[in-house]
């Protein structure tokens, strides 16, 4: 072997970061084997977890490194092995931090993708439109949907629909498809043909998000995997529930616990990149716990329920807080300090909804039960889904998504919109949770035409270095 240019490769791999935690793919112990030769290179690398969407966009680019140091027709193969167990031992010391990190090569749209995720955010909107109108905005939609059906439209359509989709492109498995497939035809069909019918896609969809999870699990057992899997069962209860008819008040802490804990088991996934604390796994469970215990007891009537939602929100903030890489990285500037950014803020939002069940118990109606679930879905949740656009939409449409500052400008108005929607419902100020409510709305608006002109002017410039 060429060690001189095999070094020489591997100083071209640092260049490739992965965006989320700031660190080159060599730091991390993402190249499993690289051989070199004159005119070729074979490179096979890892992944921190087989769901990780981000596999292909940081291989596209390994590859594009490589070719910097190799001759015009020079054979270069990269794979990713999701066979191969990545843990934190594989890590690397490594100072030699590049100053300009390489942004991925431009490749087609995956354009077959594009159908999920115009579905998904039609069903945004028309959840979005549901929940101005029952603030007490006067419009009409065509068929006059229930109001009620605001939360389901976005937890199940939306929600459900990018969090399996992001699933079924991290995965080989073709059958894992059906779920964000099913799941987006959802909320149309609960439009147009009605409750039962969009409920049963809703309930098949999760069912088969939960199969993808356990099969993960099976062949990967790790406590996050296992956390997921755990969501995907909270959220195929409230669905099976849903269809056989019970009250929304009485299902939605499954649908909390399915998000909550889907989120807190990817950024435990990605805490190997930092805390060594011998306890973490234990603290994990210990606060995990009572989210899994409340629902049920909710559903079957008993007050405790919401205390029990409320305290296990607030243990899951403290184990964010103490074990989450984001304070790391929140001064690495660019990409990785904007996903810190939006998910430390929206880890207090968790912090409030906790404070919301707790005090208030299990409301079934009224201002208190508004601010407690906005707090959660809107300022928690959609604080992730904006902190990792900068990820998820390359890795889904395989575009690039460079940052710039004006990512920032629909996180605020969210915030602000949040705020407002919590200290309006905490006070019995009404008239306060409309205008939260347009504002909020506003933000969803802004987020997707930042991303819109983000990646058109990605493409149009043939997606510039980040400095």
């Amino acid at each position: 072997m060429d060690y001189k240019l095999h070094e020489k490769a591997i100083n071209a791999l640092r260049q490739v970061n992965d965006p989320e935690v700031g660190m080159n793919i060599v730091r991390m112990g993402l190249v499993h084997s690289l051989e070199v030769t004159e005119n070729s290179a074979k490179l096979v690398m890892l992944a921190t977890s087989p769901s990780c969407p981000m596999g292909t966009t940081l291989t596209d680019t390994a590859r594009a490194a490589l070719l910097t140091v190799f001759p015009e027709g020079a054979e270069v193969d990269v794979t990713l092995d999701l066979n191969i167990p990545w843990s934190e031992n594989l890590m690397q010391e490594d100072s030699d931090e590049p100053v300009t990190e390489l942004q991925a090569p431009l490749t087609p749209v995956a354009v077959g993708r594009l159908p999920f995720l115009i579905i998904a955010i039609l069903s945004l909107i028309a959840g979005f439109a549901l929940g101005l109108q029952r603030t007490g905005l006067v419009f009409s939609l065509p068929g006059n949907p229930s109001i009620m059906m605001h939360g389901p439209l976005v937890i199940g359509g939306f929600f459900g629909t990018v969090i399996s989709l992001e699933r079924a492109v991290a995965l080989p498995w073709k059958w894992c498809w059906l779920a964000p497939a099913l799941m987006g035809l959802s909320a149309p069909a609960t439009l147009i043909l009605g409750v039962e019918v969009g409920a049963l896609l809703l309930t098949v969809g999760s069912a088969i998000l939960l199969l993808t999870n356990i099969v993960l699990t099976y062949k990967h057992q790790t406590l996050f995997n296992a956390a997921m899997a755990i969501a995907a069962l909270c959220f195929l209860f409230g669905n099976v529930s849903w269809l056989q008819g019970a009250p929304i008040p009485h299902i939605v802490q499954f649908w909390a616990s399915f998000l909550v804990l889907t989120i807190v088991g990817e950024r435990l996934e990605l805490s190997r990149l930092g805390s060594k604390h011998p306890l973490k796994n234990a603290y994990f469970i210990i606060a995990s716990l009572p989210l899994v215990i409340a629902p049920v007891l909710t559903f079957n009537g008993l007050g405790i329920g919401a205390i029990i939602m409320g305290i296990g929100c607030f243990f899951l903030t403290i184990w964010l807080l103490k074990f989450d890489i984001a304070k790391s990285t929140l001064y690495k500037g660019g990409i990785t300090s904007f996903v810190s950014v939006a998910l430390l803020s929206g880890y207090g939002w968790l912090a409030v909804a906790g404070f919301g069940w707790s005090v208030f118990g299990n409301l079934e109606a009224g201002l208190y039960y508004d601010a407690t679930l906005h707090s959660l879905f809107l300022g928690f949740v959609f604080s992730m889904i904006f902190g990792h656009a900068p990820i998820i939409f390359p890795a889904i449409l395989k575009t690039p998504m460079p940052y710039n500052h004006y990512m920032y400008v629909p996180l605020v108005l969210l915030h602000t919109g949040v705020a407002f929607r919590v200290l309006g419902g905490f006070s019995g100020y009404t008239e306060m949770r409309q205008h939260a409510a347009i504002l909020n709305a506003t933000a969803i608006g802004v987020f997707f035409l930042v991303v819109i002109l983000t990646v058109i002017n990605a493409r149009r410039s043939n997606c510039p270095v980040q400095e």
